[in-house]
């Protein structure tokens, strides 16, 4: 099959599942459904990318930004549930209040997701995905293939430094995201990404860490925290951002012998 017709093939696959997870009552969403949301959000984003490179005139960011806002809110969600999740590991610290408090800003961020995803937005978004298939459709294969060689070739530079600070970690995960998500599109089962999924998960531990620090001392800074709570988090914070640097090793470890499919 041309990969002309597997890219057009995938975007129909891509915007019927965002559009089937945004059609699912907000009541019924469980914390898995925000994050699987994102996921398909983040291929289609990748895929864009891809077309953009393919054809200069195609407006990524204008056909984007309806989908782009409901990425980010559930983003919000996501966060704090994260955080949520995370600190019932840390019960030792007796840090209810807190928990207490980020449990209703869980609520609060659903509650601004669910006014987000109404009927005009959606709309909006099934006009979007209509306008960008015909895009999608015209990518030629040579182009697509130049895309991918560029991308790998950017990735290569990046895993081959010595050592990666935290700013070049990020930017890999995204770059490992594109080309990983659009490499998926084009394969019939004859890669073995075991590895790469592998790396992909210890990169996304190490972004969790992060943004568990930044929340945790946004918190500490801004918020009114019970003050029998605030040491606790502090020692919570510090033993994050030691996770944190532990994983940044392993990352740095692992990415001497790393190597893409």
């Amino acid at each position: 099959m041309k990969k002309t017709t597997l890219l057009s093939k995938y975007y129909n696959k891509l915007t019927k599942n965002i559009d089937k997870k945004l059609k699912k009552s907000q009541r019924k969403y469980k914390e898995q459904d925000y994050h699987k949301l994102r996921v398909s959000i983040k291929k289609l984003e990748a895929l864009l990318y891809l077309v953009k490179f393919c054809l200069k005139d195609f407006k990524e960011k204008k056909y984007f930004k309806p989908v782009k806002k409901v990425f980010k809110q559930s983003g919000r969600v996501r966060e704090f549930q994260l955080e949520a999740s995370a600190l019932e590991n840390y019960k030792r610290y007796a840090v209810q209040y807190y928990l207490a408090d980020l449990k209703e800003r869980v609520n609060t961020e659903k509650q601004k997701f669910n006014l987000l995803v109404n009927k005009h937005l959606k709309k909006k978004i099934e006009k979007s995905f209509k306008h960008i298939h015909p895009f999608a459709k015209d990518v030629k294969a040579g182009k697509a293939n130049a895309f991918m060689i560029k991308e790998r070739n950017e990735l290569n530079d990046l895993i081959q430094q010595k050592f990666l600070n935290p700013k070049q970690v990020h930017e890999l995960r995204k770059k490992l995201k594109v080309e990983f998500y659009n490499r998926k599109a084009f394969l019939q089962g004859s890669d073995n990404l075991e590895e790469e999924n592998n790396f992909q998960e210890l990169l996304g531990k190490w972004h969790d860490c992060r943004i568990l620090n930044d929340h945790l001392e946004t918190a500490i800074i801004k918020d009114k925290i019970n003050p029998a709570e605030l040491k606790k988090l502090f020692e919570i914070d510090k033993e994050i951002l030691c996770e944190s640097e532990n994983l940044l090793n392993e990352i740095n470890t692992r990415i001497k012998t790393f190597t893409l499919s």
